[in-house]
């Protein structure tokens, strides 16, 4: 047998002749720390064969390898010159279109308008470039922008009707095009028809159209065409429209067809009717080409390009030949020491790739190939115990992926769709093929018109793309397939796996917002229907408390009805300015309000002047008007006035004081009591609609919760702030913060 060190240096030969050259390869009898200390007595014997195998195997590596490296050398150097033939006709057939398409552009920008025939000067030079550019021509047209024909040449025109060609309708909308090639197998021509708008004074008001017979094979270089060497220009359905060889002209190359759809930056080698071949193709740009671009090929025979190889490859062949003979002289006598334990380690290691984990190799003997056996079936117990671990956590994440109710997203640090389960497939309306491996700015911005708000894919990528620090959880309303709205939470993903990966869970919540929806629509409507016999109600109080005959009824009944009356009154009016905030119909009209006149009328309204709570104003002289909404600025010192009477103990003084800050350009206006004060976790709810103190000291006192959230809006929306300050059994202040001027208007340097 061969030694291990021996079958070591022979695979670092062969590796470094084909892709390593760099490798430094150890002789058999040079020791390596690498090599484990064994026992003399486990060796394998060195025989003579060993030396052979390692004095062949080196020589037909190197023979094989410089055949190769030929090989590669000669194939680069035509694709070389295939790509520079390709590169050439596809620059020349370009230039050939546009020079003539600018020619009949200037032609047709400076013609008369309104021309019912072809006057002879206008022929001419039509006919002129025509001839100059592209040397046949069969017919001209001047058309109108409804596609009717105002002059032609010859008479009568063959096309009658141009409204729903697609060269001339691209056209009408002010773009130059070209049609497809139309093939006359007769005559081996191929047509086009250019259209190019007619102009006046900038205006488009007709359409200048040619039907040519032309062929794109006179405008390259012809010169290359040999038995082995050609170059064309193609359509994608593989109709070969221009030919070195204008014999080809017509033919449809199905092999081009196919090379057509193939990467148009790579050289291919392709077989056509029994010959291979190697082709590059280059694109040929054409603005306003109507259906599938062309694109220039130049291909060469696989007999030109190996041309110098024959006689290189009958020396290598040889001395390969040589080789193998003796290498396979030396197997023979190598086989029943190493190539039969190996080939059943071979069949034992396909057993385990076909899934067999519980099949195990045969231990013979007590060489090294023994010990790989005992190290291969150490490995497939492990390799067993892994992946059942790995199938039951798969299992495992699957059934709860699949579970889940809300969608889930995993993208990558460029932003690229890695993972996304069935619940955000469904709520997005999408397949995963769609989705999986695309960017996710791509897929957004297909989607851009069936986002609310408009601004909502701009905050998402954000997000995605690290401008926005993370966690974030932004709400957007789906309009495809159906309008839903989802709240969307963006989080880091901390894994060795998914380095600097993303993941977004999307939550349904139509229901949710359809129920808040719902609740205040019904709000609305039952306020409005309940406000209008209330307001009867009431005036007809009034009209008891003041008639003559009012002594037929207890006046006190009279004034609690109309008391009742007007405190449900309240609450209707409460209800219909929170539904009018969430609505978004409150509208502000700002201007200069002044602070103690709009406290002194909130105090009258607010009947918070008995003496059972006296008031008292701290408001100085000086004090710079607020820009605010009169009506609106009134209504929250009511409220906040009507509050302070209604938790604070008879007798207890209400404060109202106002400060001046001039470096903010703001006044802080502060209404404060000496009631029974506010609890701390109170507080950070005390601006929600509907909440209410629950205490004993705040039984029996009467409150729909919705005055300091309203508050808190009107104050928002009149760019101001508001806020609490409070001891239990102390008393509270709450603080309005109003501008003096408009905080949107830029002050001058």
């Amino acid at each position: 047998m061969v030694s291990a060190a021996a079958s070591t240096y022979v695979n670092c030969v062969i590796l470094k002749a084909s892709r390593a050259p760099y490798l430094k390869c150890k002789t058999p009898n040079e020791p390596s720390p690498l090599d484990p200390v064994q026992p003399q007595s486990r060796r394998a014997p060195k025989d003579a064969g060993g030396h052979v195998l390692v004095a062949v195997v080196p020589l037909s590596v190197a023979l094989l390898a410089s055949s190769l490296v030929l090989e590669d050398r000669e194939e680069a150097n035509a694709k070389e010159r295939l790509a520079n033939i390709a590169d050439l006709s596809s620059a020349e057939v370009q230039r050939w279109l546009f020079i003539g398409r600018q020619e009949l552009t200037a032609l047709a920008a400076s013609s008369p308008t309104n021309r019912k025939d072809f006057p002879p000067e206008l022929k001419e030079e039509i006919f002129r470039i025509l001839k100059q550019n592209f040397k046949t021509f069969e017919h001209v047209y001047i058309l109108d922008l409804q596609g009717n024909i105002l002059a032609s040449e010859p008479k009568p025109p063959p096309i009658q009707q141009w409204r729903d060609l697609e060269v001339y309708t691209s056209t009408v909308s002010g773009q130059p095009s070209l049609s497809q090639a139309i093939y006359d197998p007769q005559a081996k021509t191929a047509s086009y028809i250019f259209t190019v708008p007619v102009l006046e004074n900038g205006r488009q008001w007709g359409v200048l159209a040619a039907t040519l017979v032309d062929s794109p094979q006179e405008q390259f270089a012809t010169g290359i065409q040999t038995e082995d060497n050609f170059a064309f220009v193609i359509e994608g359905n593989g109709l070969i429209i221009g030919h070195s060889d204008r014999e080809k002209l017509g033919e449809i190359w199905t092999t081009g067809k196919e090379l057509y759809m193939e990467d148009i930056q790579k050289a291919r080698w392709v077989t056509d009717q029994g010959k291979r071949l190697l082709c590059v193709q280059r694109p040929i740009v054409i603005s306003g080409k109507v259906g599938t671009p062309w694109r220039a090929v130049a291909c060469s025979s696989e007999s030109n390009v190996f041309s110098a190889l024959p006689s290189a490859r009958g020396v290598i062949r040889f001395s390969l030949l040589g080789s193998l003979a003796l290498a396979i002289v030396t197997g023979t006598l190598l086989s029943r020491g190493i190539t039969e334990p190996l080939k059943k380690l071979a069949r034992s290691a396909k057993q385990i790739q076909s899934g067999r984990l519980d099949h195990r190799a045969e231990v013979i003997g007590g060489d090294e190939i023994a010990d790989l056996a005992v190290s291969f079936n150490k490995m497939t117990d492990t390799l067993k115990s892994q992946i059942e671990e790995i199938r039951r956590e798969r299992e495992m994440l699957d059934a709860i992926q699949s579970s889940m109710v809300e969608g889930l997203a995993i993208i990558d640090e460029s932003a690229r769709v890695l993972y996304v389960n069935n619940a955000a497939l469904t709520i997005f309306g999408l397949k995963a093929s769609q989705i999986i491996g695309q960017p996710l700015d791509a897929i957004i911005d297909r989607s851009r018109s069936a986002f609310e708000p408009k601004n909502a894919e701009a905050l998402l990528f954000d997000a995605v793309h690290g401008r926005k620090p993370l966690p974030v959880q932004l709400e957007v309303t789906v309009l495809r397939p159906e309008r839903k709205s989802i709240v969307i939470s963006i989080f880091d993903i901390f894994s060795e796996l998914l380095p600097k990966s993303r993941g977004l869970l999307f939550r349904d919540v139509t229901e949710e917002r359809d129920l808040v929806r719902r609740r205040d629509e019904f709000v609305s409507v039952a306020s409005h229907e309940l406000r209008t016999p209330l307001t009867t109600i009431i005036a007809f109080t009034e009209l008891l408390l003041d008639s003559e005959d009012k002594g037929k009824v207890p006046s006190e009944w009279v004034e609690r009805m109309r008391a009742d009356a007007q405190r449900l009154a309240a609450i209707v009016d409460d209800l219909l300015d929170v539904s009018r905030l969430r609505a978004g119909k409150i509208v502000m009209r700002l201007q200069q309000v002044s602070v103690v006149d709009a406290v002194r009328e909130a105090i009258a309204t607010s009947h918070a002047t008995d003496e059972s709570h006296p008031v008292s104003i701290n408001i100085p002289d000086n004090l710079p008007t607020v820009l605010a909404d009169k009506s609106k600025f009134g209504q929250v010192l009511t409220n906040l006035l009507q509050n302070a009477v209604k938790y604070s103990p008879t007798g207890r003084n209400v404060t109202v004081s106002a400060q001046s800050h001039p470096d903010t350009k703001h006044v802080v206006i502060a209404v404060s009591d000496q009631g029974i004060g506010i609890a701390p976790e109170d507080q950070k709810t005390l601006f929600t609609p509907f909440h209410r103190v629950q205490r004993s000291e705040t039984v029996g006192i009467r409150g729909t919760g919705l005055g300091l959230y309203i508050v808190k809006e009107y104050v928002t929306l009149m760019n101001g702030e508001v806020w609490v300050e409070s001891e239990l059994n102390k008393g509270s202040t709450f603080y309005i913060a109003l501008p003096t001027e408009d905080p949107n208007l830029e002050q001058p340097v």
